[in-house]
């Protein structure tokens, strides 16, 4: 495989909009003590590892719901937004506690104030809040995502979608995560989950759920369904605000499928297209949420890969309902090092495995090294050795950029 690249640095703080990111970061999703961390890095150093696993060392490695004690959780998602008042913010959400279901920190407090390794001390403690307001409801959350407000309101709108059983909903908070809204899903069929949620930057979100579209212009506080096409079960959803094109994976006849629609026609879909290319197709890959990037007409489709499945990623081009490029790319590692996560400033690309494995592009999704094998990280509190990601953990990954990318 040819690996390409282009460099580009940065520097730490609050980045305005249509820049790049300034850091990288991951949580650790399961197995003891290596549940909860969050571990980042830099831009630059993101940008300087141009080989394998020249970025094998990450920063933090603490336990994002409890330092001293390092606190077991299994987070699922990891989002970068603002809070009530403007200012940057990361939210994190965990799957496997009923109670303080999400954790919020500033942008600027999350990093490691002092110490090498760190001591508990040496972190800023995170904001926990429980979504429903009851310590016996478990609400697992697998996307959350911030958006900008039609109106201009500071504070945007944060939006947190996953598992439907047992009547639970999509979620919305207008005060940076600190208080959460239940959002009805019109027609939804509680054995399926909402994947993922995507927001156009305007007040406009969207996802996909069992056989429909679901769409909200009201800054997400509700939500219509539409069926515009043949859908047996949608799986994820993606916006590209370069061209005012959305984009929709799904189910349908024995296949993973993806259309298109302009922003303007939600009525008017591409046709249907199978996502195959030189790596074959994703039957294989997973019955599972699919991430959806896109930056200027690129898009890389990342499924949650499930273990003893392939590691597989489809790359398009897009333009309203132009669908171009399509071919699917293989990851070493395969079945035993599934993707769980991914992230894009439009310039670096980056995908997580579970256990803990990172590759980058810097060509579009095209081509790919891997720059952490395992990474590790100081251990908190006051460990002599470094933390190592465990082989059974799972990830998720978010940059410091507002979505959907300029």
């Amino acid at each position: 495989m040819t690996y390409k690249f282009m460099v580009r640095g940065a520097v730490y703080g609050d980045p305005p909009p249509g820049s790049g990111a300034t850091r990288w970061s991951v949580a650790s999703g399961r197995n003891g003590d290596n549940q909860g961390k969050f571990y980042y890095l830099s831009n630059d150093t993101i940008t300087a590892a141009t080989t394998n696993n020249s970025a094998h060392d990450w920063l933090g490695g603490y336990n994002i719901w409890g330092v001293q004690n390092r606190t077991a959780r299994a987070i699922r998602a990891l989002g970068y937004g603002k809070d009530a008042s403007g200012n940057d913010i990361y939210i994190a959400a965990q799957t496997s506690h009923t109670t303080n279901e999400f954790a919020i920190q500033s942008g600027s407090a999350v990093e490691v104030v002092a110490g090498d390794p760190p001591g508990f001390a040496d972190v800023n403690p995170w904001t926990l809040v429980d979504v429903t307001g009851s310590n016996s409801n478990q609400v697992q959350i697998f996307d959350v995502v911030w958006g900008a407000d039609s109106g201009g309101a500071t504070a945007g709108t944060w939006m947190a979608v996953g598992e439907q059983s047992s009547d639970q909903a999509v979620y919305r908070s207008r005060d940076g995560g600190q208080n959460w809204q239940a959002i009805a899903v019109p027609s939804g069929d509680s054995s399926e989950d909402v994947h993922t949620i995507a927001s156009n930057g305007s007040g406009t979100w969207a996802f996909v759920h069992d056989d429909g579209f679901y769409l909200s212009t009201n800054d997400g506080a509700s939500f219509t369904k539409s069926t515009p096409f043949t859908m047996v079960r949608g799986v994820g959803i993606g916006y590209n605000k370069s061209n005012n094109t959305w984009i929709v994976s799904y189910i349908n006849g024995g296949n993973y499928n993806v259309r298109t629609c302009s922003g303007t026609d939600f009525t008017t879909w591409s046709s249907e297209t199978v996502i195959t290319g030189n790596a074959g197709t994703f039957d294989d890959v997973a019955r599972d949420t699919h991430f959806i990037r896109a930056y200027n007409g690129r898009v890389m489709i990342q499924p949650y890969s499930k273990a003893n499945k392939a590691s597989r990623i489809a790359i398009l081009d897009v333009n309203g309902t132009s669908i171009s490029n399509l071919d699917t790319i293989q990851f070493a590692g395969g079945n035993s090092r599934p993707i769980r996560c991914s992230a894009t400033d439009g310039t670096t690309w980056l995908i997580g495995t579970r256990g803990g494995d990172i590759w980058k592009s810097t060509d579009n999704a095209e081509t790919w090294v891997k720059i952490s094998f395992t990474l590790q990280g100081p251990t908190s509190p006051n460990y002599a050795t470094p933390h190592i990601f465990d082989s059974s953990a799972d990830m998720a990954m978010a940059a410091d950029v507002f979505l959907p990318l300029d």
